[in-house]
């Protein structure tokens, strides 16, 4: 088997963060903390695989992402100590789908996909809201093909590339903050770039909802 592309499109949600916000105001050098320990996701996933010869199209898509949706942990994690920070987020998704391989045969397929995207960057205030980051993202993908006739596939790749970006988070209101965040890196992949504009809304000092998307 050889996976031959994969692209990710998520749409974040829900995210419950625990928080102490981040104020540009605040001359402090207390560590302020961000933490979502458990941020939902529904996950529209296309690529394609060659299977013995045979080119095979893998779809999720976004309206069956409950359906196929098996398993899933995600946390993201913020520090943050004058106008320097550490940023880390991992994101882990186990994918269930059937179909029908191309050809004469009829044969059908059960493909059970693992996705493990994670995170490590290092950030900086440079202006009033706004943030250079740069960091690593190790980015894995482990399906297993599950064919009809009784054979199994269990191929799996892995990837680091290094990215860099900027993030924008202006304070709309008292309680609504605009969190936006774009970069662009490579390494291991020839060109990857990761874009996100969410909505947070403060529940209550410690307490806020994000809804909003990503596309990487």
């Amino acid at each position: 088997m050889r996976l031959k592309s994969a692209s990710v499109f998520v749409l974040m949600l829900v995210a419950l963060t625990m928080t102490n916000p981040v104020a540009a105001d605040d001359a402090s050098d207390e560590w302020q903390f961000q933490l979502a320990p458990l941020y939902l996701w529904a996950v529209d996933l296309g690529g394609t695989m060659s299977v013995r010869g045979a080119e095979v199209p893998v779809q999720v898509e976004f309206a069956d992402a409950f359906d196929k949706l098996e398993a899933a942990f995600t946390i993201h994690f913020e520090a943050w100590k004058g106008d320097w920070g550490i940023l880390a987020d991992l994101n882990w998704l186990d994918i269930g789908s059937d179909l029908t391989l191309p050809g004469p045969l009829g044969v059908t397929a059960r493909i059970d996909l693992q996705q493990t995207l994670a995170e490590l960057a290092g950030g900086y205030q440079f202006d009033d809201r706004a943030y250079f980051i740069g960091g690593v993202r190790y980015a894995a993908l482990d399906p297993k093909i599950t064919l009809s006739t009784g054979h199994q596939i269990d191929p799996d790749q892995s990837w680091v590339d290094g990215f860099v970006g900027l993030m924008w988070r202006p304070q709309l209101s008292k309680r609504w903050t605009f969190a936006s965040r774009f970069d662009i890196g490579g390494g291991s992949s020839n060109l990857v770039w990761n874009g996100m504009a969410a909505f947070d809304w403060a529940m209550s000092r410690h307490v806020a909802l994000s809804f909003g998307y990503r596309y990487l």
